[in-house]
Protein backbone atom coordinates (compact mmCIF):
# COMPACT_ATOMS: atom_id res chain seq x y z
CA UNK A 1 0.00 0.00 0.00
CA UNK A 2 2.87 2.37 0.79
CA UNK A 3 4.43 1.65 -2.61
CA UNK A 4 1.12 2.35 -4.36
CA UNK A 5 0.78 5.65 -2.50
CA UNK A 6 4.28 6.70 -3.58
CA UNK A 7 3.50 5.70 -7.16
CA UNK A 8 0.31 7.78 -7.11
CA UNK A 9 2.27 10.79 -5.84
CA UNK A 10 4.80 10.28 -8.64
CA UNK A 11 2.00 10.03 -11.20
CA UNK A 12 0.35 13.21 -9.93
CA UNK A 13 3.63 15.14 -10.04
CA UNK A 14 4.63 13.79 -13.44
CA UNK A 15 1.27 14.36 -15.10
CA UNK A 16 0.90 17.83 -13.58
CA UNK A 17 4.18 18.90 -15.18
CA UNK A 18 3.18 17.17 -18.41
CA UNK A 19 -0.06 19.15 -18.47
CA UNK A 20 1.78 22.42 -17.78
CA UNK A 21 4.70 22.04 -20.20
CA UNK A 22 2.90 20.29 -23.07
CA UNK A 23 -0.59 21.79 -22.83
CA UNK A 24 -0.95 24.74 -20.44
CA UNK A 25 1.88 27.11 -21.34
CA UNK A 26 1.86 26.26 -25.07
CA UNK A 27 -1.91 26.90 -25.10
CA UNK A 28 -1.26 30.40 -23.77
CA UNK A 29 1.76 31.09 -26.02
CA UNK A 30 0.90 29.80 -29.49
CA UNK A 31 -1.34 31.78 -31.76
CA UNK A 32 -4.39 30.03 -33.14
CA UNK A 33 -7.28 31.26 -35.22
CA UNK A 34 -10.01 32.79 -33.01
CA UNK A 35 -12.50 30.78 -35.05
CA UNK A 36 -11.06 27.52 -33.71
CA UNK A 37 -12.66 25.81 -30.73
CA UNK A 38 -10.79 25.37 -27.45
CA UNK A 39 -10.26 21.71 -28.33
CA UNK A 40 -8.71 22.67 -31.68
CA UNK A 41 -6.39 25.07 -29.86
CA UNK A 42 -5.27 22.33 -27.46
CA UNK A 43 -4.46 20.00 -30.35
CA UNK A 44 -2.67 22.81 -32.16
CA UNK A 45 -0.47 23.77 -29.21
CA UNK A 46 0.29 20.12 -28.39
CA UNK A 47 1.42 19.28 -31.93
CA UNK A 48 3.66 22.34 -32.13
CA UNK A 49 5.31 22.00 -28.74
CA UNK A 50 5.98 18.26 -29.16
CA UNK A 51 7.69 18.93 -32.48
CA UNK A 52 9.70 21.81 -31.01
CA UNK A 53 10.81 19.81 -27.96
CA UNK A 54 11.67 16.73 -30.01
CA UNK A 55 13.73 18.75 -32.47
CA UNK A 56 15.38 20.65 -29.63
CA UNK A 57 16.35 17.52 -27.69
CA UNK A 58 17.74 15.78 -30.77
CA UNK A 59 19.72 18.88 -31.78
CA UNK A 60 21.11 19.55 -28.31
CA UNK A 61 22.03 15.88 -27.89
CA UNK A 62 23.80 15.79 -31.25
CA UNK A 63 26.07 18.60 -30.01
CA UNK A 64 26.32 17.08 -26.48
CA UNK A 65 24.62 20.12 -24.96
CA UNK A 66 21.49 18.47 -23.58
CA UNK A 67 20.97 19.13 -19.88
CA UNK A 68 18.56 20.69 -17.40
CA UNK A 69 19.78 24.26 -17.92
CA UNK A 70 19.92 24.12 -21.72
CA UNK A 71 16.51 22.43 -21.82
CA UNK A 72 14.89 25.12 -19.67
CA UNK A 73 16.57 27.91 -21.64
CA UNK A 74 15.44 26.36 -24.92
CA UNK A 75 11.87 25.80 -23.75
CA UNK A 76 11.38 29.22 -22.16
CA UNK A 77 13.20 31.00 -24.98
CA UNK A 78 11.16 29.26 -27.65
CA UNK A 79 7.81 30.05 -26.05
CA UNK A 80 8.94 33.61 -25.30
CA UNK A 81 9.91 34.20 -28.94
CA UNK A 82 6.57 32.83 -30.13
CA UNK A 83 4.70 34.99 -27.63
CA UNK A 84 6.67 38.14 -28.55
CA UNK A 85 6.06 37.52 -32.25
CA UNK A 86 2.30 37.46 -31.76
CA UNK A 87 2.22 40.31 -29.23
CA UNK A 88 4.04 42.62 -31.62
CA UNK A 89 4.93 46.08 -30.33
CA UNK A 90 3.21 45.54 -26.97
CA UNK A 91 5.52 42.64 -26.05
CA UNK A 92 8.31 44.89 -24.75
CA UNK A 93 5.95 46.84 -22.48
CA UNK A 94 4.42 43.66 -21.05
CA UNK A 95 7.83 42.09 -20.40
CA UNK A 96 9.03 45.29 -18.70
CA UNK A 97 5.93 45.41 -16.53
CA UNK A 98 6.36 41.75 -15.62
CA UNK A 99 9.98 42.17 -14.49
CA UNK A 100 9.15 45.37 -12.62
CA UNK A 101 6.39 43.63 -10.67
CA UNK A 102 8.78 40.80 -9.72
CA UNK A 103 11.50 43.29 -8.77
CA UNK A 104 9.13 45.15 -6.46
CA UNK A 105 7.99 41.83 -5.00
CA UNK A 106 11.58 40.81 -4.22
CA UNK A 107 12.29 44.20 -2.63
CA UNK A 108 9.22 43.79 -0.41
CA UNK A 109 10.38 40.32 0.58
CA UNK A 110 13.83 41.62 1.54
CA UNK A 111 12.34 44.48 3.59
CA UNK A 112 9.25 42.91 5.17
CA UNK A 113 9.74 39.16 4.81
CA UNK A 114 7.77 36.71 2.75
CA UNK A 115 4.15 37.98 2.40
CA UNK A 116 2.43 34.63 2.86
CA UNK A 117 -1.03 36.20 2.97
CA UNK A 118 -0.52 37.95 -0.36
CA UNK A 119 0.85 34.76 -1.92
CA UNK A 120 -2.13 32.79 -0.67
CA UNK A 121 -4.51 35.48 -1.91
CA UNK A 122 -2.81 35.56 -5.32
CA UNK A 123 -2.92 31.78 -5.62
CA UNK A 124 -6.59 31.85 -4.70
CA UNK A 125 -7.29 34.46 -7.38
CA UNK A 126 -5.49 32.36 -10.00
CA UNK A 127 -7.51 29.32 -8.94
CA UNK A 128 -10.76 31.28 -9.20
CA UNK A 129 -9.76 32.64 -12.61
CA UNK A 130 -9.15 29.22 -14.14
CA UNK A 131 -12.13 27.76 -12.33
CA UNK A 132 -14.30 30.42 -13.95
CA UNK A 133 -12.81 29.61 -17.37
CA UNK A 134 -13.59 25.92 -16.86
CA UNK A 135 -17.14 26.68 -15.76
CA UNK A 136 -17.57 28.92 -18.80
CA UNK A 137 -16.48 26.10 -21.11
CA UNK A 138 -18.83 23.69 -19.36
CA UNK A 139 -21.72 26.16 -19.52
CA UNK A 140 -21.28 26.45 -23.28
CA UNK A 141 -21.90 22.72 -23.63
CA UNK A 142 -25.63 22.22 -23.98
CA UNK A 143 -26.43 18.93 -22.25
CA UNK A 144 -30.13 19.46 -21.76
CA UNK A 145 -31.23 17.09 -24.52
CA UNK A 146 -31.38 13.33 -23.87
CA UNK A 147 -28.88 12.70 -26.65
CA UNK A 148 -26.32 15.08 -25.11
CA UNK A 149 -26.81 13.44 -21.72
CA UNK A 150 -26.33 10.00 -23.27
CA UNK A 151 -23.18 11.19 -25.05
CA UNK A 152 -21.80 12.49 -21.76
CA UNK A 153 -22.52 9.20 -20.00
CA UNK A 154 -21.05 7.25 -22.93
CA UNK A 155 -17.90 9.39 -22.83
CA UNK A 156 -17.58 8.64 -19.11
CA UNK A 157 -17.84 4.91 -19.80
CA UNK A 158 -15.30 5.10 -22.63
CA UNK A 159 -12.76 7.03 -20.57
CA UNK A 160 -13.24 4.64 -17.64
CA UNK A 161 -12.50 1.59 -19.78
CA UNK A 162 -9.56 3.39 -21.40
CA UNK A 163 -7.94 4.40 -18.12
CA UNK A 164 -8.50 1.04 -16.42
CA UNK A 165 -6.98 -0.91 -19.30
CA UNK A 166 -3.93 1.32 -19.65
CA UNK A 167 -3.06 1.96 -16.01
CA UNK A 168 -3.85 -1.33 -14.29
CA UNK A 169 -0.54 -3.03 -15.07
CA UNK A 170 1.76 0.02 -14.80
CA UNK A 171 0.38 0.72 -11.32
CA UNK A 172 0.76 -2.87 -10.14
CA UNK A 173 4.06 -3.71 -11.86
CA UNK A 174 7.28 -1.72 -11.89
CA UNK A 175 8.95 -3.94 -14.49
CA UNK A 176 8.36 -3.08 -18.12
CA UNK A 177 6.44 -5.31 -20.50
CA UNK A 178 8.27 -5.41 -23.84
CA UNK A 179 11.87 -5.40 -25.11
CA UNK A 180 11.08 -2.14 -26.90
CA UNK A 181 10.24 -0.53 -23.55
CA UNK A 182 13.66 -1.45 -22.19
CA UNK A 183 15.22 -0.13 -25.39
CA UNK A 184 13.35 3.15 -24.91
CA UNK A 185 14.54 3.28 -21.31
CA UNK A 186 18.16 2.74 -22.36
CA UNK A 187 17.92 5.48 -24.99
CA UNK A 188 16.37 7.79 -22.38
CA UNK A 189 19.32 7.14 -20.08
CA UNK A 190 21.73 7.86 -22.93
CA UNK A 191 20.01 11.18 -23.65
CA UNK A 192 20.39 12.15 -19.99
CA UNK A 193 24.08 11.22 -19.83
CA UNK A 194 24.97 12.74 -23.20
CA UNK A 195 25.93 9.35 -24.63
CA UNK A 196 23.23 9.20 -27.30
CA UNK A 197 24.54 8.54 -30.77
CA UNK A 198 22.40 8.90 -33.93
CA UNK A 199 20.96 5.52 -34.92
CA UNK A 200 18.80 4.24 -37.77
CA UNK A 201 15.75 6.05 -36.41
CA UNK A 202 15.05 9.07 -34.22
CA UNK A 203 13.72 7.96 -30.81
CA UNK A 204 10.84 10.35 -30.21
CA UNK A 205 9.45 8.67 -27.10
CA UNK A 206 12.87 8.47 -25.44
CA UNK A 207 13.51 12.15 -26.17
CA UNK A 208 10.22 13.14 -24.54
CA UNK A 209 10.86 10.79 -21.60
CA UNK A 210 14.28 12.38 -21.06
CA UNK A 211 12.65 15.82 -20.98
CA UNK A 212 10.10 14.74 -18.36
CA UNK A 213 12.77 13.01 -16.27
CA UNK A 214 14.85 16.20 -16.17
CA UNK A 215 11.96 18.56 -15.49
CA UNK A 216 10.31 16.37 -12.85
CA UNK A 217 13.54 15.02 -11.30
CA UNK A 218 12.04 11.53 -11.45
CA UNK A 219 13.94 8.30 -12.11
CA UNK A 220 13.84 7.49 -15.87
CA UNK A 221 12.47 4.01 -15.10
CA UNK A 222 9.45 5.59 -13.43
CA UNK A 223 9.03 8.12 -16.22
CA UNK A 224 8.97 5.45 -18.93
CA UNK A 225 6.69 3.30 -16.80
CA UNK A 226 4.04 6.00 -16.46
CA UNK A 227 4.56 7.95 -19.69
CA UNK A 228 3.83 4.93 -21.91
CA UNK A 229 0.21 4.47 -20.73
CA UNK A 230 -0.39 8.22 -20.92
CA UNK A 231 0.54 8.26 -24.59
CA UNK A 232 -1.71 5.24 -25.05
CA UNK A 233 -4.51 7.32 -23.55
CA UNK A 234 -3.67 10.23 -25.86
CA UNK A 235 -3.89 7.91 -28.89
CA UNK A 236 -7.47 7.06 -27.91
CA UNK A 237 -8.31 10.75 -27.52
CA UNK A 238 -6.78 11.52 -30.92
CA UNK A 239 -8.98 8.87 -32.55
CA UNK A 240 -12.06 10.46 -31.01
CA UNK A 241 -11.01 13.97 -32.02
CA UNK A 242 -10.30 12.90 -35.60
CA UNK A 243 -13.57 10.99 -36.01
CA UNK A 244 -15.52 13.90 -34.53
CA UNK A 245 -13.84 16.35 -36.91
CA UNK A 246 -14.18 14.17 -40.00
CA UNK A 247 -17.73 12.87 -39.50
CA UNK A 248 -19.26 15.60 -37.29
CA UNK A 249 -20.92 12.78 -35.34
CA UNK A 250 -20.27 12.48 -31.60
CA UNK A 251 -21.58 8.92 -31.53
CA UNK A 252 -19.09 7.85 -34.21
CA UNK A 253 -16.24 9.38 -32.21
CA UNK A 254 -17.40 7.57 -29.07
CA UNK A 255 -17.55 4.24 -30.89
CA UNK A 256 -14.05 4.64 -32.31
CA UNK A 257 -12.69 5.62 -28.89
CA UNK A 258 -14.49 2.74 -27.19
CA UNK A 259 -13.23 0.13 -29.65
CA UNK A 260 -9.63 1.19 -29.05
CA UNK A 261 -9.98 2.28 -25.42
CA UNK A 262 -11.54 -1.01 -24.28
CA UNK A 263 -9.58 -2.88 -26.99
CA UNK A 264 -12.19 -5.02 -28.75
CA UNK A 265 -9.72 -6.58 -31.20
CA UNK A 266 -8.44 -9.68 -29.39
CA UNK A 267 -9.45 -13.09 -30.71
CA UNK A 268 -9.15 -16.74 -29.69
CA UNK A 269 -10.31 -17.94 -33.09
CA UNK A 270 -8.97 -21.33 -34.14
CA UNK A 271 -7.83 -21.24 -37.74
CA UNK A 272 -9.24 -24.06 -39.82
CA UNK A 273 -6.70 -26.30 -41.52
CA UNK A 274 -9.01 -26.53 -44.53
CA UNK A 275 -8.15 -22.98 -45.51
CA UNK A 276 -5.36 -22.30 -48.03
CA UNK A 277 -1.92 -22.25 -46.45
CA UNK A 278 -1.24 -18.61 -47.36
CA UNK A 279 -4.56 -17.57 -45.83
CA UNK A 280 -3.77 -19.47 -42.62
CA UNK A 281 -0.44 -17.65 -42.45
CA UNK A 282 -1.97 -14.21 -42.95
CA UNK A 283 -4.81 -14.84 -40.52
CA UNK A 284 -2.49 -16.30 -37.89
CA UNK A 285 -0.06 -13.39 -38.17
CA UNK A 286 -2.80 -10.76 -37.91
CA UNK A 287 -4.58 -12.43 -34.98
CA UNK A 288 -1.29 -12.96 -33.14
CA UNK A 289 -0.29 -9.34 -33.68
CA UNK A 290 -3.66 -8.01 -32.52
CA UNK A 291 -3.53 -10.15 -29.38
CA UNK A 292 -0.01 -8.95 -28.60
CA UNK A 293 -0.99 -5.33 -29.31
CA UNK A 294 -3.18 -5.49 -26.21
CA UNK A 295 0.05 -5.10 -24.23
CA UNK A 296 1.11 -2.19 -26.44
CA UNK A 297 -1.89 -0.17 -25.26
CA UNK A 298 0.12 0.65 -22.12
CA UNK A 299 3.58 -0.10 -23.55
CA UNK A 300 3.56 2.57 -26.24
CA UNK A 301 6.48 3.17 -28.58
CA UNK A 302 7.40 5.45 -31.44
CA UNK A 303 5.01 3.65 -33.81
CA UNK A 304 1.99 4.58 -31.70
CA UNK A 305 3.20 8.17 -31.43
CA UNK A 306 3.44 8.29 -35.22
CA UNK A 307 -0.10 6.89 -35.46
CA UNK A 308 -1.30 9.56 -33.02
CA UNK A 309 0.04 12.40 -35.16
CA UNK A 310 -1.13 10.74 -38.37
CA UNK A 311 -4.69 10.70 -37.05
CA UNK A 312 -4.38 14.30 -35.86
CA UNK A 313 -3.05 15.41 -39.26
CA UNK A 314 -6.22 14.14 -40.95
CA UNK A 315 -8.35 16.21 -38.61
CA UNK A 316 -6.18 19.32 -38.94
CA UNK A 317 -6.10 19.31 -42.74
CA UNK A 318 -9.92 19.46 -42.94
CA UNK A 319 -9.74 23.06 -41.68
CA UNK A 320 -7.56 24.19 -44.59
CA UNK A 321 -10.67 24.86 -46.69
CA UNK A 322 -11.88 27.55 -44.27
CA UNK A 323 -10.16 30.80 -45.18
CA UNK A 324 -10.10 32.19 -41.64
CA UNK A 325 -8.54 28.97 -40.27
CA UNK A 326 -6.25 28.17 -43.18
CA UNK A 327 -2.97 29.49 -41.81
CA UNK A 328 -3.38 27.74 -38.47
CA UNK A 329 -4.52 24.52 -40.17
CA UNK A 330 -1.53 24.45 -42.53
CA UNK A 331 0.92 24.93 -39.64
CA UNK A 332 -0.78 22.28 -37.51
CA UNK A 333 -0.92 19.77 -40.36
CA UNK A 334 2.72 20.43 -41.19
CA UNK A 335 3.79 19.88 -37.57
CA UNK A 336 1.87 16.61 -37.40
CA UNK A 337 3.37 15.37 -40.67
CA UNK A 338 6.90 16.22 -39.55
CA UNK A 339 6.32 14.25 -36.34
CA UNK A 340 5.05 11.33 -38.43
CA UNK A 341 8.17 11.51 -40.60
CA UNK A 342 10.43 11.52 -37.53
CA UNK A 343 8.70 8.74 -35.60
CA UNK A 344 7.74 6.34 -38.43
CA UNK A 345 8.41 7.48 -42.03
CA UNK A 346 6.32 4.71 -43.69
CA UNK A 347 3.22 6.37 -42.25
CA UNK A 348 3.71 9.19 -44.75
CA UNK A 349 2.10 6.84 -47.29
CA UNK A 350 -1.12 6.92 -45.29
CA UNK A 351 -0.79 10.64 -44.65
CA UNK A 352 -0.54 11.40 -48.36
CA UNK A 353 -3.50 9.14 -49.20
CA UNK A 354 -5.56 10.63 -46.39
CA UNK A 355 -4.89 14.26 -47.30
CA UNK A 356 -5.65 13.61 -50.98
CA UNK A 357 -8.82 11.80 -49.95
CA UNK A 358 -9.94 14.64 -47.68
CA UNK A 359 -9.79 16.95 -50.70
CA UNK A 360 -12.66 14.90 -52.13
CA UNK A 361 -14.56 14.84 -48.86
CA UNK A 362 -13.95 14.17 -45.17
CA UNK A 363 -15.63 10.75 -45.21
CA UNK A 364 -13.73 9.75 -48.35
CA UNK A 365 -10.42 10.56 -46.67
CA UNK A 366 -11.40 8.51 -43.63
CA UNK A 367 -12.44 5.55 -45.81
CA UNK A 368 -9.20 5.63 -47.80
CA UNK A 369 -6.99 5.80 -44.71
CA UNK A 370 -8.84 3.02 -42.86
CA UNK A 371 -8.86 0.53 -45.73
CA UNK A 372 -5.32 1.36 -46.86
CA UNK A 373 -4.11 0.83 -43.29
CA UNK A 374 -5.75 -2.60 -43.24
CA UNK A 375 -4.45 -3.48 -46.70
CA UNK A 376 -0.83 -2.59 -45.89
CA UNK A 377 -1.01 -4.57 -42.65
CA UNK A 378 -2.32 -7.61 -44.53
CA UNK A 379 0.38 -7.15 -47.16
CA UNK A 380 3.07 -7.36 -44.49
CA UNK A 381 1.39 -10.41 -42.94
CA UNK A 382 1.37 -12.09 -46.36
CA UNK A 383 5.10 -11.64 -46.95
CA UNK A 384 7.03 -10.25 -43.93
CA UNK A 385 10.43 -10.75 -45.58
CA UNK A 386 9.51 -8.90 -48.76
CA UNK A 387 7.53 -6.06 -47.15
CA UNK A 388 9.40 -5.68 -43.85
CA UNK A 389 9.13 -1.87 -44.03
CA UNK A 390 5.34 -2.24 -43.68
CA UNK A 391 5.55 -3.85 -40.23
CA UNK A 392 4.57 -0.59 -38.55
CA UNK A 393 1.11 -0.83 -40.13
CA UNK A 394 0.48 -4.23 -38.54
CA UNK A 395 1.84 -3.14 -35.15
CA UNK A 396 -0.52 -0.13 -35.08
CA UNK A 397 -3.42 -1.87 -36.83
CA UNK A 398 -5.73 -1.41 -33.78
CA UNK A 399 -5.70 2.35 -34.44
CA UNK A 400 -6.72 1.78 -38.06
CA UNK A 401 -9.39 -0.71 -36.98
CA UNK A 402 -10.83 1.83 -34.54
CA UNK A 403 -11.28 4.27 -37.44
CA UNK A 404 -12.85 1.46 -39.46
CA UNK A 405 -15.17 0.63 -36.56
CA UNK A 406 -16.36 4.22 -36.47
CA UNK A 407 -17.03 4.11 -40.21
CA UNK A 408 -18.96 0.84 -39.87
CA UNK A 409 -21.07 2.35 -37.09
CA UNK A 410 -21.78 5.39 -39.28
CA UNK A 411 -22.90 3.13 -42.14
CA UNK A 412 -25.18 1.03 -39.90
CA UNK A 413 -26.86 4.08 -38.38
CA UNK A 414 -27.42 5.43 -41.90
CA UNK A 415 -29.09 2.15 -42.91
CA UNK A 416 -31.35 2.22 -39.85
CA UNK A 417 -32.20 5.90 -40.20
CA UNK A 418 -35.47 5.29 -42.15
CA UNK A 419 -36.65 2.91 -39.42
CA UNK A 420 -35.41 4.48 -36.18
CA UNK A 421 -35.33 8.11 -37.37
CA UNK A 422 -33.30 10.37 -35.08
CA UNK A 423 -32.93 7.59 -32.49
CA UNK A 424 -30.77 5.38 -34.71
CA UNK A 425 -27.47 6.55 -33.20
CA UNK A 426 -28.70 6.19 -29.62
CA UNK A 427 -30.11 2.70 -30.17
CA UNK A 428 -26.99 1.49 -32.00
CA UNK A 429 -24.73 2.99 -29.36
CA UNK A 430 -26.54 1.23 -26.52
CA UNK A 431 -26.59 -2.08 -28.40
CA UNK A 432 -22.88 -1.82 -29.22
CA UNK A 433 -21.90 -1.09 -25.62
CA UNK A 434 -24.07 -3.93 -24.32
CA UNK A 435 -22.79 -6.46 -26.85
CA UNK A 436 -19.15 -5.43 -26.40
CA UNK A 437 -19.23 -5.59 -22.61
CA UNK A 438 -20.62 -9.14 -22.79
CA UNK A 439 -18.63 -10.66 -25.65
CA UNK A 440 -15.79 -8.45 -26.95
CA UNK A 441 -13.82 -7.24 -23.93
CA UNK A 442 -10.23 -8.54 -23.96
CA UNK A 443 -9.09 -11.40 -21.71
CA UNK A 444 -6.27 -10.85 -19.20
CA UNK A 445 -3.11 -9.96 -21.07
CA UNK A 446 -0.49 -12.67 -21.54
CA UNK A 447 2.73 -10.81 -20.92
CA UNK A 448 6.17 -12.33 -21.49
CA UNK A 449 7.96 -10.38 -18.78
CA UNK A 450 11.72 -10.10 -19.12
CA UNK A 451 12.48 -10.03 -15.39
CA UNK A 452 10.90 -10.72 -12.02
CA UNK A 453 9.01 -7.82 -10.47
CA UNK A 454 11.17 -7.89 -7.35
CA UNK A 455 14.30 -7.49 -9.50
CA UNK A 456 13.07 -4.15 -10.83
CA UNK A 457 12.08 -2.93 -7.36
CA UNK A 458 15.35 -3.97 -5.72
CA UNK A 459 17.27 -2.36 -8.55
CA UNK A 460 15.50 0.94 -7.83
CA UNK A 461 16.23 0.48 -4.12
CA UNK A 462 19.94 0.03 -4.80
CA UNK A 463 19.97 3.15 -6.97
CA UNK A 464 18.48 5.21 -4.17
CA UNK A 465 20.45 3.75 -1.24
CA UNK A 466 24.00 3.60 -2.59
CA UNK A 467 26.23 6.42 -3.91
CA UNK A 468 26.19 7.05 -7.63
CA UNK A 469 28.81 5.15 -9.67
CA UNK A 470 30.08 3.40 -6.52
CA UNK A 471 28.46 0.01 -7.12
CA UNK A 472 28.08 -2.60 -9.84
CA UNK A 473 25.19 -4.92 -10.67
CA UNK A 474 25.68 -8.30 -12.33
CA UNK A 475 22.39 -9.38 -13.87
CA UNK A 476 20.52 -10.12 -17.12
CA UNK A 477 20.61 -7.31 -19.73
CA UNK A 478 17.39 -5.60 -18.56
CA UNK A 479 19.34 -4.17 -15.62
CA UNK A 480 21.63 -2.29 -18.01
CA UNK A 481 18.78 -0.02 -19.09
CA UNK A 482 17.64 0.56 -15.51
CA UNK A 483 21.04 1.38 -14.01
CA UNK A 484 22.83 3.02 -16.93
CA UNK A 485 23.43 6.37 -15.24
CA UNK A 486 23.48 5.49 -11.55
CA UNK A 487 25.92 2.58 -11.39
CA UNK A 488 27.94 0.07 -13.37
CA UNK A 489 26.69 -3.08 -15.04
CA UNK A 490 28.16 -6.47 -15.95
CA UNK A 491 26.40 -9.09 -18.03
CA UNK A 492 25.64 -12.20 -15.96
CA UNK A 493 26.68 -14.64 -18.70
CA UNK A 494 30.04 -12.93 -19.21
CA UNK A 495 30.53 -12.74 -15.45
CA UNK A 496 29.99 -16.48 -14.99
CA UNK A 497 32.06 -17.40 -18.02
CA UNK A 498 35.02 -15.32 -16.87
CA UNK A 499 35.12 -15.92 -13.11
CA UNK A 500 33.64 -19.37 -12.43
CA UNK A 501 36.95 -21.15 -13.17
CA UNK A 502 38.87 -18.74 -10.89
CA UNK A 503 36.55 -18.43 -7.90
CA UNK A 504 38.02 -21.42 -6.04
CA UNK A 505 41.46 -19.79 -5.86
CA UNK A 506 42.13 -18.74 -2.25
CA UNK A 507 43.32 -15.18 -2.92
CA UNK A 508 40.88 -14.49 -5.77
CA UNK A 509 39.18 -11.08 -5.77
CA UNK A 510 36.78 -9.59 -8.28
CA UNK A 511 38.77 -6.93 -10.18
CA UNK A 512 36.20 -4.14 -9.91
CA UNK A 513 37.09 -0.69 -8.61
CA UNK A 514 33.86 -0.20 -6.70
CA UNK A 515 33.14 -0.95 -3.03
CA UNK A 516 29.86 -2.82 -3.61
CA UNK A 517 29.04 -5.64 -6.01
CA UNK A 518 25.50 -7.05 -6.39
CA UNK A 519 24.79 -10.30 -8.23
CA UNK A 520 21.17 -11.07 -9.18
CA UNK A 521 20.53 -14.84 -9.26
CA UNK A 522 17.09 -16.18 -10.15
CA UNK A 523 15.96 -19.12 -8.04
CA UNK A 524 13.07 -19.55 -10.47
CA UNK A 525 14.49 -18.85 -13.95
CA UNK A 526 12.11 -16.83 -16.05
CA UNK A 527 10.94 -18.20 -19.41
CA UNK A 528 10.45 -14.98 -21.33
CA UNK A 529 10.01 -15.81 -25.00
CA UNK A 530 7.23 -17.46 -26.97
CA UNK A 531 9.92 -19.02 -29.16
CA UNK A 532 10.30 -21.69 -26.49
CA UNK A 533 6.96 -23.16 -27.55
CA UNK A 534 7.85 -23.35 -31.25
CA UNK A 535 8.86 -26.76 -32.62
CA UNK A 536 11.46 -25.31 -35.02
CA UNK A 537 13.82 -22.41 -34.25
CA UNK A 538 16.23 -21.00 -36.81
CA UNK A 539 19.99 -21.42 -36.40
CA UNK A 540 20.53 -17.65 -36.29
CA UNK A 541 18.28 -17.42 -33.24
CA UNK A 542 19.84 -20.43 -31.53
CA UNK A 543 23.35 -19.02 -32.01
CA UNK A 544 22.42 -15.62 -30.55
CA UNK A 545 23.81 -15.20 -27.04
CA UNK A 546 20.74 -13.32 -25.84
CA UNK A 547 18.49 -16.23 -26.77
CA UNK A 548 20.96 -18.87 -25.57
CA UNK A 549 21.41 -17.44 -22.08
CA UNK A 550 18.25 -15.42 -21.40
CA UNK A 551 15.38 -16.31 -23.75
CA UNK A 552 15.81 -20.10 -23.76
CA UNK A 553 14.48 -21.62 -20.54
CA UNK A 554 17.11 -24.38 -20.58
CA UNK A 555 19.93 -21.93 -21.24
CA UNK A 556 18.73 -19.50 -18.59
CA UNK A 557 18.31 -22.26 -16.01
CA UNK A 558 21.85 -23.50 -16.65
CA UNK A 559 23.27 -19.97 -16.42
CA UNK A 560 21.46 -19.21 -13.15
CA UNK A 561 22.67 -22.50 -11.64
CA UNK A 562 26.27 -21.67 -12.51
CA UNK A 563 25.84 -18.13 -11.16
CA UNK A 564 24.48 -19.55 -7.90
CA UNK A 565 27.43 -21.94 -7.68
CA UNK A 566 29.91 -19.11 -8.30
CA UNK A 567 28.41 -16.86 -5.64
CA UNK A 568 28.21 -19.62 -3.04
CA UNK A 569 31.85 -20.54 -3.59
CA UNK A 570 32.93 -16.90 -3.32
CA UNK A 571 30.86 -16.44 -0.18
CA UNK A 572 32.60 -19.38 1.50
CA UNK A 573 36.07 -17.92 1.00
CA UNK A 574 35.47 -14.19 1.59
CA UNK A 575 34.17 -12.52 4.77
CA UNK A 576 32.71 -9.49 2.97
CA UNK A 577 29.96 -11.52 1.30
CA UNK A 578 26.32 -11.42 2.37
CA UNK A 579 22.77 -11.91 1.11
CA UNK A 580 21.24 -8.53 0.27
CA UNK A 581 17.79 -9.99 -0.50
CA UNK A 582 16.21 -13.42 -0.94
CA UNK A 583 12.76 -14.82 -1.66
CA UNK A 584 11.42 -17.79 -3.60
CA UNK A 585 12.15 -16.08 -6.94
CA UNK A 586 15.34 -14.08 -6.57
CA UNK A 587 18.52 -14.06 -4.54
CA UNK A 588 20.77 -11.00 -4.51
CA UNK A 589 24.34 -11.41 -3.27
CA UNK A 590 26.19 -8.40 -1.89
CA UNK A 591 29.99 -8.53 -2.05
CA UNK A 592 32.01 -5.78 -0.37
CA UNK A 593 35.20 -5.40 -2.38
Amino acid sequence: MQTLALDLITIFWLYTLLAIFFFGWPYQSFYSSPHNSWLDKIVSSFARIVLAITAGVLTLSAFHLFGWLTLVLFYVGFLLLIWCHHQGKTARKKITAFFQSWLFFLMDVLEQGLPTKNIFRGSLNIYRKYKQKLLTIISLQDINSPQKILNFLALTVVLTFTLLLRFEHPLLEMRLETPESYQNLLLTQQFLTGDWQPIQYLPVFSALAAVMSLLASVDPMQVVRFLEPMFGFLVVLSVGYSLQTLTKKSAVALVGMFSLGAYLFTSSLEISTNLPLWFQQVLGTVIGSLNFSLVRQWAVGDQEIAALFLVLSLACCTQVYFRKQRQTAVINTGCCLVMVAIAAPPFLILAFIGIVGVMGGRILGLVLVSFTWLFLALLFAFSPEKFDFLQVFLVTLPVGLSLLTGLLFLFITWLLLPILKQNSEIVCLILLFSFSCNFLLPPPAKINYLEHEIAARKSLEIRTRFPIKRWLIVAPPEQLAQNYRAGWYEDLAEFVKQYLPEVTIDDFQFPYEVPDLFVFVEKQPLAVNSLNSQPVISHSVLSDNTYRYYRSLAGRTSLEFEALKLCELYQQHHPGASIYYEDNQLKIYHFEL
